[in-house]
């Protein structure tokens, strides 16, 4: 949808990803178990704004700022700290040569509302698929 003078899209969805283990023989021939046993769960409901401008003067370049909000319905992996909701902040500029490319620098934040989780730097994403 237009707005700020550029586009702006909400979105919100359900991410799941749930990772299981067999046994796992580790370089010394010993068998060892992953941190949070053979089977990993992490259930998301994220929802957030994301706004971008296009950079006339570059060509195939824009810049953006985006903010959402997660929250872990179901996570097997905090067994240390209970901190479901997280909040995320980024700013950045993206470069798409083709549908296919994209060289991405940008700005991150992310915090849990409880301040066991948070983190914030720089990314680099280079992305060349289809090679």
């Amino acid at each position: 949808m237009p707005s700020l003078g550029g586009i702006g899209q909400w979105r919100t969805g359900v991410h799941y990803l749930e990772s299981s283990y067999g046994e796992q023989i580790n370089s010394l021939g010993r068998a060892v178990k992953e941190p949070f046993g053979d089977r990993e769960k992490i259930g998301t409901l994220r929802t957030g704004f994301n706004q971008t401008w296009p950079i006339r003067a570059l060509s195939k370049t824009s810049l953006f700022i985006e903010g959402h909000i997660d929250y872990e319905f179901e996570n097997n992996m905090t067994a240390f700290f209970d901190d479901k909701t997280t909040t995320t902040f980024k700013i950045g500029a993206t470069w798409r040569p083709s549908p296919l490319h994209r060289v991405q620098l940008e700005w991150q934040e992310f915090h849990g509302t409880r301040n066991f989780r948070s983190r914030s730097g720089l990314a680099l994403v280079i992305l060349f698929d289809g090679l």
